[in-house]
Parts: C-alpha cells; sequence; structure tokens
C-alpha cells in the first residue's frame, strides 16, 4: 500500500492471492489436537518461487464453545537452525547433525546443503559433506564408526511433533590427544 503524509491508505501498490486456509501450516495446526511442531516446508515468495525451508509451531485457537477463531503459528527457518549450530564449539573440528526420523537432514553446524534445489528435504545419506553423509549411512547399516571420529547418537522427542536424531562428531585427536 502506497500512503500518504498522515498514513492514510492512498493506493494499493502490488499483491498476491493469499488463502492461508491453504498453507500447510494452517491445515497441520486444525489436524492437530495440541501445539505441536509440522514438518518443514518451503516458504513461499509473491511469485510462487520457494525461498527456504521454515520449521511450523502451530496452535489451533478455538472460542468458549470449541469454534476455531483461528490459528497461531511461529516459525523458525532451517537455515537459521544451522546457523545457530555453527556457533556451537564441538572440540576444535567436531560437527553437529540434526536429522528427523527418516534420516533427512534437518540442520548441521557443517558448510553443507540440507535441501535439493526445488527445496525439499535432503536424505543425510546424500549429503554432497561426506562425514555428513558417511555418519548416515553408518547409523543406516547400525554400525555407528567413523574411523578417527567419536560419535555420539541422541533422539530427541521432548516436544509433539519433533522426532529428531542428532549425530555429534568429534575427531578423536581433540579428545584423545596428550
Amino acid at each position: 500500500f502506497a500512503l500518504d503524509d498522515a498514513g492514510e491508505i492512498i493506493e494499493q501498490v502490488g499483491g498476491y492471492v493469499y488463502d492461508p486456509r491453504q498453507r500447510p501450516w494452517y491445515v497441520g495446526a486444525m489436524r492437530a489436537p495440541e501445539p505441536t511442531y509440522l514438518q518443514p516446508y518451503a516458504w513461499i515468495n509473491e511469485d510462487g518461487s520457494s525461498i527456504t525451508l521454515g520449521l511450523p509451531f502451530v496452535e489451533r485457537v478455538a472460542d468458549h464453545e470449541g469454534e476455531t477463531l483461528g490459528v497461531l503459528s511461529t516459525e523458525i527457518s532451517l537455515e537459521d537452525l544451522s546457523d545457530f549450530l555453527r556457533t556451537l564449539r564441538v572440540g576444535d573440528a567436531g560437527f553437529v547433525v540434526v536429522m528427523d526420523a527418516e534420516g533427512h537432514l534437518i540442520a548441521t553446524s557443517r558448510p553443507a546443503a540440507i535441501a535439493t534445489s526445488d527445496q525439499a528435504l535432503l536424505r543425510a545419506t546424500e549429503s554432497e559433506d561426506d562425514l555428513i553423509a558417511g555418519i548416515a549411512a553408518a547409523m543406516d547399516e547400525q554400525q555407528v564408526e567413523s574411523e578417527g571420529m567419536l560419535i555420539r547418537i541422541s533422539a530427541y522427542r521432548e516436544v509433539p511433533g519433533l522426532a529428531w536424531i542428532v549425530p555429534v562428531a568429534v575427531p578423536e585427536p581433540d579428545v584423545l590427544a596428550p
């Protein structure tokens, strides 16, 4: 909208058709029995192109009779989550990976892509990063060993909607060096 000096709308200068009721976060909130995280999805530009993946936390809001008033959604970009992981120090050269229960990358402290060019989540075993792909492949084979790396795998299921697997890898010299 264009505004005059008093802040009044004088004309609409752009826009696009947007119905939030068709978005994955709204549909997911309407289906969920409680506040929950949903699967990551692509945030969409007004031209229909996707720009990044977001992780929504949603809640259906109802009146005292149970009638839907709307939906609350807050989201974090997976890129921002990876940026946060990069601030963590894991030994001198260790790293963190966050995967969903199906083995898709959610975030990583390594400088590696977590999504395909069309913004679909990338399977960790298909990562361009050999260390991430190697750890994911070893986990698939239930042989979590990697030469020269100490690996700790944790499951994170404390919050509704999240079932994450979090491998943390540290080079042995970071821990065992004299």
